[in-house]
């Protein structure tokens, strides 16, 4: 395939999947929902299920426990996958997977079952999340189209705990707990296919090694965390297994990060997650879900057993607050996200979320629901809708899209974590409260209603308190202004700034030369240039192919990749208003080329399935194949160097034929006749001085010029014997005296070559 066709190929790609890119939108979107989904329908299913399966009440725990601990635990190692393997194949496969498992756990005969299926939906959603929000970023590249589509996937993907409720509660009672689980697998179709007709194509870096020792102290940490968050508000902060699992996880994460820093591939690229804004964007989304977490179990508590709500009307009581995220999310963050600076966004959602938390302070057993409980959902509405899309977008801002995956996985790993955390703390805090309320108050009329509100309360006083605190140092750390583009920080140190105006506008270009497949190409030479053909950057790949260029500015450009060996190419490039970074691999279509047919020497009939190796001069295997039913072979795209082509069938010599392909000599036809190995003679004869004094101790050397070499050493007699050697034309060359040369034909019959040494390395010889 030549450079023009491939170039071609690339824009056509990229044509088809600017088209689709809001179809993309509903695919992630929706799949991301599925997941959302999952989680709060089971939770009212679990009542139904413990009855149906006979659950004791530690095994309808792990329902739960089972999906949180393989989730959390895997979602690195998930993002990783995306980035190796193309974030849409890896979307596919979690997504396929999720329905699979889902229809067992539907179908689940048993507890164990059931609780396995729980699991492996938390082992496909860590495959699934992260390559979400990555695709998001990766397909929206434009500014304002980008701030569209996060406002559209946060006021979706944000909705679908209070959605699951509602759905959860109508499937329960209508269709049967099978179908909280059943229900993913027709979504699941119906995106899979839109999604294989419209996702990006691309094949991900498979240059990226994964890191198993990362993978494995990552997968723990976070499980560890997770597990004994879990296990305090039960067995209380003092436990021995909560002590000892919370010491684990901080051990485990802290070698996580040693090794992050040690390994040259690491799991988690800590110089793309250190970064200021990103880590307060991390920050940011961590308390989104803590705060979150922490309120929406006391909700459901507060609407079922104090305004004693029946489960399907407390789940529509949470629609006000899905109304306020879709509303903030798609008419205000949506409009204003590239227009100012991302703190003042995450900021007031935070704070919103924090007045939203302390408005259950309010409360009393006797609050009506409008005067009461909404202003609280519409704050909590008002808040989760201004930070979830700002949160994303400003830790993905900037990064390469080769890391894409593993930053969006930490960041849904830093939500799993905030959200556990702030799930026990709140359990911690509103059980203490209420059992001490109730003790101190025996005898008065109602008291597990009002010990229920005085420990909401409590916990809603910590956790809005916390909040705010978070609110500050999340404003103080995001510092990004999206109306100024972010250099990417995957592969490279930060470029100093200048203090231009020009490198507000800078485009990094980033990525890989290489070669057929996939072979990186070192030391080529990399020229940008505007389309009147001025040069604007200028360098070289590294050892591993890897290049990094700046653009000054937005607008075409071509880039120009020359190497010794390789043809050379040009490639038209676009940085578009609003992009910080742009990646892309350079790919050599070399059109060398080695045709030929291996035959028999004596008779000259092909000969079929011999095997044919090229090599280039250090030996490395370039290509292996077989020849045809009629001996021919071909070997394409080839770069223009020098080859060593070797031909070897069983019953003849092996045949080696140097080759240089170049630009002026692109294809090269060869010819091999091999020799039967059936066909052979022998050679003898003596060594004497120039004193006809027969010489022993002689090294002789016998190689045809292919590699093939026979050795012998003449005997006290001057004597010497070569047996069983192949016909042909060889060298015989003779050691010491001073050393000679003699060129001889073999032939089947007895060969007799003798020779003689005169003392001025002349050779006379006689041959029968």
């Amino acid at each position: 395939m030549s450079a023009g066709v491939a170039t071609a190929m690339d824009q056509t790609a990229a044509e088809r999947d600017h088209r689709n890119r809001w179809y993309v939108l509903a695919v992630i979107a929706t799949a991301q929902l599925m997941v959302m989904l999952d989680g709060t329908i089971v939770q009212i299913a679990l009542p139904s299920v413990q009855r149906s399966l006979h659950m004791s009440d530690t095994n309808r725990q792990w329902m739960v426990t089972a999906y949180a601990l393989a989730f959390g635990g895997l979602l690195l190692v998930g993002g990783r996958l995306a980035d190796r393997f193309g974030r849409g194949r890896t979307f596919l496969v979690g997504l396929v997977g999720f329905a699979v498992v889902s229809a067992i756990g539907g179908a689940a005969p048993n507890t164990e079952t059931l609780i396995a299926a729980r699991a492996l939906q938390g082992v496909f959603a860590a495959i699934l999340s992260p390559a979400t929000v990555s695709l998001l970023t990766t397909t929206f590249t434009d500014t304002k189209e980008r701030a569209k589509a996060f406002g559209l996937f946060s006021g979706i993907v944000g909705s679908g705990a209070a959605i699951g409720l509602i759905i959860g509660g109508v499937l329960t009672e209508y269709a049967g707990w099978r179908w909280c689980l059943y229900v993913n697998v027709p979504i699941a179709a119906a995106v899979t296919a839109l999604g294989i007709a419209t996702l990006p194509r691309n094949r991900g870096h498979r240059d990226i090694s994964l890191d198993a020792v990362g993978a494995v102290l990552g997968c723990l940490g976070p499980v560890a965390l997770v597990y004994g968050l879990s296990e305090a508000p039960e067995r209380g902060w003092d436990s021995p297994l909560v002590i000892g699992l919370l010491a684990t996880s901080v051990v485990l994460i802290g070698a996580f990060l040693i090794s992050q820093v040690l390994i040259r591939q690491p799991l988690l690229p800590l110089r793309v997650v250190a970064e200021r804004t990103r880590s307060g964007s991390f920050l940011g989304a961590a308390l989104l879900n803590f705060g979150m977490m922490g309120i929406s179990l006391f909700a459901t508590y507060h609407l079922q057993m104090v305004m004693h709500y029946k489960p399907l009307k407390a789940g529509f009581a949470f629609l006000p607050m899905v109304g306020a995220v879709m509303v903030t999310a798609t008419q205000v963050v949506a409009r204003v996200m590239g227009r100012i600076p991302t703190r003042w966004l995450v900021g007031p959602g935070l704070a919103f979320t924090a007045a939203g938390v302390w408005m259950f302070t309010t409360l009393s057993e006797d609050s009506s629901y409008l005067f009461g409980v909404l202003p609280a959902w519409l704050l909590l509405g008002i808040g989760m809708g201004l930070s979830y899309s700002p949160t994303a977008h400003a830790s993905l801002a900037g990064v390469a899209e080769r890391d894409s995956g593993a930053v969006s996985a930490f960041q849904t790993t830093a939500r799993q974590i905030g959200g556990a955390i702030g799930l026990a703390l709140s359990n911690t805090l509103a059980a203490s409260a209420a059992a001490s309320y109730y003790a101190d108050h025996q005898g008065q009329g109602g008291l597990l209603t009002k010990s229920i509100v005085h420990g909401t309360a409590t916990a809603a006083w910590w956790i809005s308190g916390i909040l705010l605190i978070g609110t500050i140092i999340c404003t103080i750390m995001i510092n990004a202004d999206p109306r100024k583009p972010r250099q990417a920080t995957a592969d490279i140190e930060a470029a100093p700034d200048t203090g231009t105006d020009a490198d507000a506008d800078a485009v990094m270009i980033r990525g890989h030369v290489v070669w057929a497949e996939d072979v990186p190409v070192s030391e080529a030479a990399l020229t940008l240039v505007t389309h009147d053909g001025r040069e604007v950057a200028r360098t070289s790949a590294d050892r591993d192919g890897a290049y990094t260029l700046r653009a000054p500015g937005h607008g075409p450009y071509l880039l120009i990749a020359r190497s010794d060996t390789h043809r050379s190419t040009a490639t038209p490039l676009a940085a578009t208003a609003g992009a910080s970074a742009i990646e892309h691999t350079v790919t050599f279509q070399d059109e060398g080329a080695v045709a030929g047919i291996a035959r028999d020497e004596a008779d000259g009939a092909p000969l079929k399935g011999t095997s044919v190796i090229l090599t280039d001069v250090n030996g490395r295997l370039i290509r292996s194949l077989s020849t045809d039913e009629d001996g021919s072979f071909l070997i394409d795209k080839l770069a223009y160097s020098p080859y060593v082509l070797v031909l070897h069938q069983d019953g003849y010599r092996p045949r080696a034929i140097d080759l240089q392909v170049s630009e002026a000599q692109q294809q090269i036809t060869v010819t091999a006749e091999l020799a039967s190995h059936s066909r052979l003679g022998s050679l003898s004869g003596v060594v004497s001085d120039g004193e006809h004094t027969l010489v022993n101790d002689v090294r002789l050397t016998l190689t045809d010029g292919s590699g093939t070499r026979l050795t012998a050493t003449s005997k006290e007699d001057g004597s010497f014997r070569f047996a069983d050697v192949p016909v042909g034309n060889y060298i015989l060359i003779a050691a010491g005296h001073p050393p000679t040369v003699s060129r001889l034909e073999i032939s089947e019959a007895t060969n007799q070559h003798n020779i003689h040494l005169d003392g001025r390395g002349e050779v006379s010889s006689h041959e029968s």
